[in-house]
């Protein structure tokens, strides 16, 4: 049978290749072909003015699928145990060449050079000096400070203390300002047309084994939760009471708290700071809506996603956006 399948047949045993089962699907196939119709008599001409953009996930715990070992005997890689955030490359190129796509470039700055870029967008430091803006930064473990500080000399061969820093480039300095200025407001008008709806809002955060931990002022309750990773089951979460925590970050309770809290109301609307900050367990928040029926919407803290609960509970393809956590993408080799 063996021949006859390598020999005849001309099948052999590999590594498989997994793809999503959508990937080739007849709405999928569809979409395709109504996107090459939008675009086939329009002046789109793909050796001339077009420019493909593709990203890459890698991260630390990237490892080979294969190891060597004697014979006999397993292949054990023993590795610690890391947690790092996953980083993405993008990449661009055009017919003729390679795209530099950046937004941020590796320069070498003084804190001066830093506090004059501060001044063009705000008065809070018009009176201090370069000299107190370091301490200030230092004071405050800012993460600028993580950088060390090297002696060099400038143009004028002066010694300088210097950091090497990733920067934006300036033509996104300005968008970026405004986006900070304008978040808060339009969190506060999204959050209260949820009230004025007649929505209990409730803000919820959890804390990750990670050591640092971000918090978030929520303009509603807040009810955050501790040392637990994104897909453990939300209805087991903080079983063992942490009183001494929640004074420290002035939060009105945990989880336990939070799922008597809404047992009270009608039409609650929970608002996390992402996915990951709620769950990325999809059947286990399945259960959890379904137990919670009290529960009509839950929403990400920046307004860009609101999800009606049976919405999610009735398309298995809708609640799979909380599954967002992804391994990096094995490139071809």
């Amino acid at each position: 049978m063996n021949n006859h399948l390598r020999n005849t047949m001309l099948i052999t045993i590999k590594k498989p290749y997994f793809e999503p089962e959508v990937k080739n699907s007849v709405e999928n196939l569809q979409t395709r072909f109504e996107w090459f119709m939008k675009w086939k008599d329009s002046d789109l001409d793909f050796t001339k003015n077009c420019i493909f953009i593709d990203e890459a996930g890698f991260h630390i715990n990237m490892r080979l699928n294969w190891a060597r070992s004697k014979s006999g005997k397993k292949a054990i890689v023993k590795q610690p145990q890391t947690r790092a955030p996953t980083h993405t490359i993008i990449g661009a190129i055009r017919s003729s060449s390679i795209i530099h796509v950046a937004k941020k470039l590796l320069k070498e700055l003084k804190h001066s050079d830093i506090l004059s870029v501060v001044w063009k967008y705000a008065d809070i430091f018009s009176e201090k000096t370069a000299y107190g803006f370091g301490k200030w930064c230092n004071s405050r473990k800012l993460c600028l400070t993580e950088s060390g500080i090297k002696r060099k000399f400038n143009d004028l061969q002066q010694k300088a203390s210097v950091r090497s820093l990733y920067v934006l480039k300036d033509e996104y300095i300005d968008n970026v300002i405004e986006d900070i200025v304008n978040h808060l407001p339009r969190y506060q008008k999204f959050i209260q047309s949820l009230k004025d709806e007649g929505y209990h809002v409730i803000g919820y955060a959890r804390k990750s084994h990670a050591k640092k931990m971000m918090t978030h002022a929520f303009l509603a309750r807040f009810s955050p939760l501790f040392t637990v990773y994104a897909n453990e089951s939300l209805l087991e979460r903080d079983l063992n009471k942490q009183e001494h925590i929640l004074s420290q970050i002035h939060a009105d309770g945990d989880m336990q708290d939070m799922l008597v809290y809404i047992s009270s109301l009608e039409r609650v609307c929970i608002v996390a700071i992402d996915f990951v900050g709620l769950t990325t367990n999809c059947e286990d928040l399945k259960v959890f809506l379904k137990n919670n029926p009290n529960i009509d919407k839950l929403a990400s803290c920046d307004a860009s996603h609101v999800y009606d609960t049976q919405e999610l509970l009735n398309d298995s393809d809708k609640i799979k956006v909380f599954d967002c956590r992804k391994k990096a993408l094995q490139r071809s080799k």
